[in-house]
This record gives structure tokens, sequence and C-alpha cells, in this order.
């Protein structure tokens, strides 16, 4: 039998329920040619033949902070290496345009929540210049490309924390999924390694810092700490006018529920890839 061919078969000697699989080595082998192929012409598509050649490479047997220019972007900072997802959350951003919305007027207001290395901020802050955007990040490595990613950007304010229901402090957990998967308090708990505590910032307390009277745009990606945001919405979620949310039920049961809940007074919703999108028609921006 094993002789005969590859694949799966059933083999009668543990059983009818039971399916072994041969594994056929030049089958694997063209496999991992075409996901090899595929990175390539994504690469090549977004940066070149040159730049994608050596970012391929970067990927794959080192690590490092390099700048980088994707077709349609500005210049960038990221982190190449194994388990780095910079480069891909550049291009989700700046060539996939997860975030692109249709304006009828200036937005004054952006809040970036869980910013990262800051490509969504830099995406917000330059489509829209005459708006403020605030950043948010937790993870110190995260803020540091933050800041070179957005500087010398005079509407980027930038808030190293979380946000979070609360004020005070919180631990940043680190799963071992990378720097765009850090999460804080009870969205980690249990979850990872604790690398450090950071303080916590409500939106409420940004509404009065800044003298902020609406949000037009705000982006969510907060690895599952969107429950208790959004559970704790009440007293600012009628000052937001489109809310973008990634949630993550996948690891957080709960957080989609949240996030309906709070925005039942939004009148319009969108979903577009991993993003929800939940918008007042009256407002500066639409989705869809």
């Amino acid at each position: 039998m094993v002789g005969a061919s590859a694949g799966a078969v059933a083999d009668s000697r543990v059983g009818p329920s039971v399916d072994v699989t041969i594994r056929d080595g030049r089958g694997e082998a063209a496999n991992r040619v075409a996901i090899a192929f595929q990175r390539v012409s994504k690469l090549v598509d977004a940066f070149g033949w040159r730049r994608a050649v050596r970012l391929y490479v970067d990927e794959r047997v080192r690590g490092r902070v390099q700048r980088v220019q994707a077709r349609g972007a500005p210049p960038l900072w990221v982190r190449t290496g194994r388990g780095q997802s910079d480069v891909d959350t550049l291009l989700h951003i700046w060539r996939e345009c997860c975030y692109q919305v249709q304006a009828t007027s200036d937005p004054e207001w952006i809040i970036d929540a869980g910013a990262n290395a800051g490509y969504a901020t830099r995406w917000f802050a330059e489509t829209f210049p005459t708006a403020k955007v605030i950043a948010i990040e937790p993870d110190p490595d995260n803020v540091e490309l933050l800041r070179r990613n957005t500087e010398g950007l005079a509407n980027v304010i930038i808030v190293p924390g979380a946000l979070a229901a609360t004020a005070g402090t919180a631990t940043l957990v680190d799963v071992g999924e990378g720097p765009w998967s850090m999460r804080v308090g009870e969205a980690g708990a249990g979850a990872g390694e604790v690398v450090g505590s950071v303080p916590c910032v409500t939106v409420e307390s940004l509404l009065m810092e800044h003298g902020i009277e609406r949000i037009d745009y705000f982006k969510v990606d907060i690895e599952g700490g969107e429950i208790e945001l959004f559970e704790g919405a009440s007293a600012w979620i009628d000052k937001v006018d489109l809310v973008a949310v990634e949630l993550h039920d996948r690891f957080r049961p709960g957080c989609m529920r949240a996030f309906i809940e709070a925005t039942v007074g939004f009148d319009q919703e969108y979903s577009r890839g991993e993003n929800s999108f939940a918008f007042r028609s009256a407002g500066a921006l639409r989705v869809g």
C-alpha cells in the first residue's frame, strides 16, 4: 500500500476511522516553492525586484530594523526577521487600504488605539492632514518605531500606554506571537509572560485633556482589551462618529458582543477583512 501511492490512505490495521498520511517529498518541495514565489511576488509588486529580494532574504536569515518604501507609501521603518509582521502590516494599511473611508467633510480628531509601529498613524496623519491624530501604544519597543515613523508630523500626538476602561496601570503580557500581539491587563491574564506594567488612559481623560468634542475616527486594535473598553463606553460613545475595530473573539470570546452593544446607536455598519466598522450617517466619514 505505502509503495503504491502517495497521499492520505486508510490503514485497516489501525481501524477504519484513522487516516495515515503518506507524505510525498516532491509535493512538499513544490508547495514550499509555490509559497516562496507567492511571497516574492507580493514583495516585488510593493517594493520592486531589488528591495523585494533583500527583504525576502532578511525575513528568513537575519532580523534587523530598516527603512523601506512601498509604492504609494512614505519611507517607513520596519523590523524584519523570522516571526516579524511589520512588512505585512505596512502593506495591509498602505497597499490594501484597510482603513480607507470616504470624507464628506474634514475630520478634526482621530484616535489610533493600538498604534503598534505607527503605520496606521502615519496613514491617518497624511490622509487627513488637518486632523489631530492621537496614537496610543503600550509596548515600549513599538513606541520607539512609532516615534520614528511619525517624526516631523505636527498633527500626531503619541501617548505611551494602554487605552482602557479605567485609569491606572496594567500588566503588559508577551504571548510569544511577536510585537503586534502584546496584550494588556485582563486580555493577557495567563496567556504569556508578564514583561512589565504600563499606564492606562481612558477615552474620557483624552477628551478632557485635549478639549475634544467629537471623535471623527476611532480605530481600535487592542488585542482583546476591547471587551472592557466597550463595556464601559456609555460615558463617551455618543461622541464618536466612526469606529473601526479588529475583534479578537478567537482567543477572548465576548469582544463582538461588547462592540455591538456599545454601538447600537450607530445607524450604519460595514465589514472589511478583519475590521468591523460602525458609523453615523451624519458624521464626517463613512465606509462602503
